[in-house]
């Protein structure tokens, strides 16, 4: 049984101890990093169709305006509530959507024009519980509001088919065959070839990447901002 003078010097070491360790969790050089999350964004807007991003009035495309038909993922390091903007590249404002983002997750924002022209945004969360750590993971989406159904090929091989404008779609797994795939889009069941990805240049596709494959641009245009154009943009590397 301890003495009274032991008590006192074990209540002391314990605070001690105690007070040490919170020291150690105040140092920058021991705090573990928070997980981030991940935002990808989808410029399928033709009306401006090109645009500056904002996160909480922070520019985040610094080097040049982003374009229709561009997509690109962001990770965002600290969970919290953001406010990403869009804005025209006079700096008019556009859109804007504000939410609650959670660690560890994938969200997508869409930029698009509403019917007459309207810039909009749209923000989703995505659901990834149905892809797999040992396949190539990734959907289609037609972004191109006159544009009829149409299909994806990955290597001359029909993936998707039938897809109609819209901003969800489920995610397809397939086994990976090689390092690299071209890609391109037909209308839905002829050989009418409308769009190739890349200028010829393949995909790199990676198991247990998550990637959304999408249409944008107007049938008919001859112009290089607004033509038909197959992207695509990997959501996070788990």
């Amino acid at each position: 049984m301890l003495t009274k003078k032991n008590r006192v010097w074990a209540i002391a070491a314990l605070f001690g101890g105690i007070l040490g360790l919170s020291a150690c969790l105040k140092s920058g050089d021991n705090i573990i990093p928070r997980p981030p999350f991940y935002v990808a964004f989808i410029n399928a807007a033709t009306t401006p169709s090109s645009m500056d991003i904002f996160q909480d009035n922070k520019k985040l495309n610094n080097t040049a305006p982003f374009p229709m038909g561009a997509g690109s993922v962001l990770p965002v390091p600290v969970a919290g509530t953001y406010a990403f903007s869009f804005r025209n590249i006079n700096g008019v404002g556009l859109d804007s959507v504000t939410r609650q983002f959670d660690s560890l997750q994938a969200y997508t924002i869409i930029t698009y024009n509403q019917g007459g022209g309207t810039f909009r945004s749209l923000l989703q969360k995505e659901d990834l519980s149905n892809t797999s750590n040992q396949k190539i993971n990734f959907r289609f989406l037609n972004l191109s509001t006159n544009t009829p159904a149409v299909d994806l090929y990955f290597n001359d091989v029909k993936v998707d088919s039938n897809r109609t404008y819209g901003f969800s779609a489920s995610w397809i797994n397939i086994n990976p065959a090689l390092d690299a795939y071209t890609y391109k889009v037909k209308l839905a069941g002829t050989d009418s070839v409308i769009a190739r990805g890349g200028d010829g240049t393949p995909a790199q596709l990676s198991t247990m990447d998550v990637y959304t494959f999408f249409l944008t641009g107007l049938a008919g245009s001859t112009d290089n901002a607004t033509k038909l154009k197959i992207s695509y943009t990997r959501h996070y590397l788990r």
